[in-house]
């Protein structure tokens, strides 16, 4: 069997492009429903919001173009840094979030897991040692490449769990629509391939941007080799 040297990320969902400290209303729900790190590193639900010399890894996404897996919250490993492995330099990190909806008062209530979707990708130049692992070839995070990695259209709205299912899951109901914990899950070439030709198509169907559309035709080419 192939190894799967390509990644997705969960990230929890960020109201300011992914570029800089969620808006105070988001800081609430994140503290309430969103990623392990805003709840456990805050006792006040706006401490994120609040703290200036506070970041995230989705703050500062597209500003660094980089990613990682974080670290474990509980146990007898808790805060040493969660390894990514088989992961290469010239694959993909495809970055997945899921954003709240929100009621008919404007507040941010939870959305359902199926319809978690891709809003960029990186194009890994770099990869990170985890300093914490014993063994070779552990990274804790990518580096893309800023020309070609992509922010991908807010039009477009590519499924997550289109493309993916847990081959481990105990229960078949959590094949799907289920993530679970950890921040990252491993893709063959093969769905690597599926989802950017996905990715074009809803481009092309939109008739957006020419210039990202031939970012993901490169990626396309790449893959296809």
């Amino acid at each position: 069997m192939k190894k799967k040297e390509n990644v997705a990320f969960k990230c929890a969902f960020n109201d300011y492009g992914f570029s800089d400290k969620c808006s105070k209303k988001l800081c609430n729900y994140n503290w309430k429903n969103g990623s392990p790190w805003c709840k456990r590193q805050f006792k006040d639900k706006l401490g994120c919001y609040l703290g200036n010399d506070f970041h995230c890894m989705e703050k500062e996404l597209f500003k660094v173009y980089s990613f990682g897996a974080g670290s474990f919250h509980m146990g007898e490993k808790a805060g040493e840094k969660v390894s990514i492995k088989d992961v290469k330099v010239g694959k993909i990190a495809f970055l997945t979030t899921l954003k709240p909806l929100t009621d008919s008062e404007g507040n941010y209530i939870k959305n359902s897991e199926k319809n978690r979707y891709f809003f960029g990708l990186l194009d890994i130049a770099e990869l990170r040692e985890n300093p914490d692992s014993k063994k070779k070839n552990r990274y804790n995070a990518v580096i893309g490449n800023k020309d070609t990695s992509i922010i991908i259209n807010p039009k477009v709205k590519v499924k997550f769990w289109d493309f993916y299912e847990n081959d481990n899951a105990k229960n078949v109901n959590y094949k799907k629509n289920w993530w679970g914990c950890r921040r990252i899950r491993y893709l063959s070439d093969e769905q690597t391939l599926a989802i950017l030709i996905k990715l074009k198509e809803e481009y092309l169907k939109k008739n957006l941007e020419q210039s990202e559309i031939g970012k993901i035709q490169n990626l396309i080419t790449r893959f296809q080799r």
